[in-house]
């Protein structure tokens, strides 16, 4: 269960950078897509970081 706890708070501390005063005004929908363009973009930086590691490149 503490993993999953770890897990929704990054979702909030996410939130809370991309919902900044000077956003407040985005569209609930807006901010969706922000939220899961900036997780996909963490992912893929992940992966290509892992996979440099693995060729010995990083």
């Amino acid at each position: 269960v503490q993993g999953s706890a770890v897990a929704v708070e990054q979702i909030f501390l996410g939130g809370r950078d991309t919902i900044s005063l000077r956003r407040a005004r985005l569209r609930l929908e807006t901010i969706c897509v922000l939220m899961l363009y900036k997780h996909q973009l963490r992912l893929k930086c992940k992966t290509l970081e892992d996979a440099l590691k693995a060729t010995g490149e990083a």
